[in-house]
């Protein structure tokens, strides 16, 4: 009789041992399932970053090829006189 109640004591530890086991495992894998989509947005975002700043380089390049291009030097001076017609004069901002 005492060696069952100590088998059922034994078994109903261990039960509880395991219980206890899964449930941490389920939590820490929950954490990590949040952890894993915080690090997706930022490898989103990153992306995204990218993708501007390779548009910004294209940009850039356009603009570094058309440097001796004189329609394109008076467009950018206008742009940054904030000039819009045409018949208006670029001389000063080409000097």
């Amino acid at each position: 009789m005492n060696s069952r109640k100590i088998k059922k004591t034994f078994l109903l530890t261990v039960n509880l041992a395991l219980s206890i086991f899964a449930i941490k495992i389920i939590f820490e894998s929950i954490t990590l399932n949040g952890e894993i989509l915080k690090t997706k947005n930022k490898i989103k975002i990153k992306k995204e970053e990218v993708a501007k700043l390779e548009k910004k380089h294209e940009e850039l390049k356009k603009e570094y090829i058309n440097l001796d291009n004189p329609k394109f030097i008076e467009k950018i001076a206008r742009e940054k006189l904030f000039m819009k017609k045409k018949s208006e004069k670029v001389y000063r901002m080409l000097k």
